[in-house]
């Protein structure tokens, strides 16, 4: 110990001794040493007690996937788009947005028609391309670099609203075998666009899942709807559950989109210098060498690159649970979970009080936050092809023989193959409050 403190105090020591220039010289030195040496060592410093964890999952294997094109919906969606175009609403007016908002077709507006009317050659090639088996908009390590796949996805924000229009026509004229036809194409194309993809795909599809309940729930409910047609349609919609990729793949996909993002330091000047909501940090960003230096001094893009890691592991350990066995989620803005037997030894070491103060202030935090509440609100998706089956369940079996059932457990066999989690075959259908999935 008194060879360590002497060690330390040995430039001190030389300085007193020293005289004139020598001290002079010694000073400078002192001095140079100090402006390189003690940012670097404040960098290190800073990320210690920060563990250095491997990479979550093996990313050879995970960074590419093998669909072929006969099978990928994106590709049939392309040919779609290049040979009849994007389907656009030209006639949008925005100051009457909910002109086009309207699924029902015996209420939309004149404008609203034409423009189905004008592209259904376009939405009959767009409808059989959901007939693909799988979908992947681009590989999960390049999700963001060929922005040329995007337009594909992005496709279904004009396809699925004039599919329920269509629909809707069809379902008017007595046409429900028809009406499901572009119903079904709705269902299965809020799949293909989240398919092996990441949050910002699988929310659009979840949009557009939303976006067709209503008139999926009116059709289960149609007078002249049969028993036939409603067994068919459960088949359809579990084969469109079947299609959801597990939330794993999406994390997956997020980490490399995560990992290319941590790495284009003039992206998150640019994002910084704009989102913050600090006065100070405002001004700080204004200047290029100031956000460098800060940077720098945080310990970034490695602080943000192990608290990916460490989240990412954590978050993979547990996201293919179901919800009600999962580990709480105190830590709602970084993803960082109560730890459990499911925790990785890594995220161990550290509470998660002990994550989230690391986690605070950095880019991680700041691109993460936003990310973990799509994650969570997905789970509302099994609920509502859940519901859908449910609800073509007891609609068929009161077709059939004339009367509502009783309990869920006449609903098994003919109907439905197996009854959601939390229901119990002898629950009696609409007795118990706050039943759980009753639509």
């Amino acid at each position: 110990m008194t060879y360590l403190v002497n060690l330390l105090l040995a430039p001190l020591t030389l300085l007193q001794r020293s005289t004139g220039w020598r001290r002079v010289s010694l000073l400078v030195l002192y001095v140079v040493v100090a402006v390189i040496g003690g940012p670097a060592a404040w960098r290190t410093v800073c990320l210690w007690g920060l563990p250095n964890a491997p990479e979550p999952f093996d990313l050879v294997k995970y960074g590419r996937l093998d669909v072929p094109d006969a099978d990928n919906a994106m590709v049939a969606y392309r040919e779609v788009i290049a040979k009849f175009g994007q389907a656009e609403t030209k006639g949008y007016n925005p100051s009457h947005p909910s002109d086009w908002d309207v699924s029902d077709w015996s209420i939309a507006d004149p404008e609203v028609r034409r423009w189905v009317d004008d592209h259904r050659l376009a939405l009959e090639a767009w409808v059989r391309a959901n007939d693909r088996s799988d979908s992947l908009v681009a590989q999960p390590e390049e999700i963001e670099v060929d922005k040329s796949l995007w337009p594909a996805a992005y496709s279904v924000h004009s396809f699925v609203p004039m599919v329920l229009l269509e629909g809707s026509r069809l379902e008017q004229t007595g046409d429900l075998a028809g009406a499901w036809r572009m119903y079904r194409s709705a269902l299965r194309a809020s799949r293909h666009v989240g398919r092996h993809g990441g949050a910002t795909q699988r929310a659009i599809g979840e949009g557009k899942l939303k976006q067709s309940r209503p008139r999926i729930d009116a059709w289960i409910n149609h007078p002249g709807m049969t028993p036939d047609l409603l067994q068919k349609a459960i088949e359809d919609v579990e084969t469109c559950w079947a299609m959801t990729s597990p939330m794993s793949e999406m994390v997956r996909a997020e980490y490399f989109l995560a990992r290319d993002m941590l790495n284009d330091a003039d992206y998150w000047d640019s994002y910084l210098r704009y989102a913050s909501s600090d006065s100070l940090e405002k001004w700080i960003y204004q200047w290029s060498a100031t956000r460098r230096v800060r940077r720098f001094l945080r310990g970034e893009t490695e602080r943000s690159s192990r608290l990916l890691r460490l989240v990412t592991a954590d978050f993979l350990a547990r996201c293919d649970r179901p919800p009600a066995i999962r580990a709480k989620l105190p830590m709602a803005n970084s993803w960082i979970y109560a730890h459990d037997s499911q925790t990785p030894q890594a995220v161990k070491s550290m509470t998660p009080e002990s994550l989230e103060s690391w986690a605070k202030d950095t880019l991680f935090q700041r691109f993460f936050s936003f990310g973990c509440v799509r994650y969570r609100d997905l789970d509302a998706e099994a609920t509502t092809f859940e519901q859908f089956k449910l609800a073509m369940a007891k609609r068929a079996l009161s077709l059939e023989h004339g009367r509502p059932a009783k309990t869920y457990g006449e609903l098994l066999g003919n109907y439905l193959k197996t009854l959601p989690d939390g229901i119990n075959m002898n629950d009696a259908i609409g007795a118990a409050a706050g039943q759980p999935l009753q639509p």
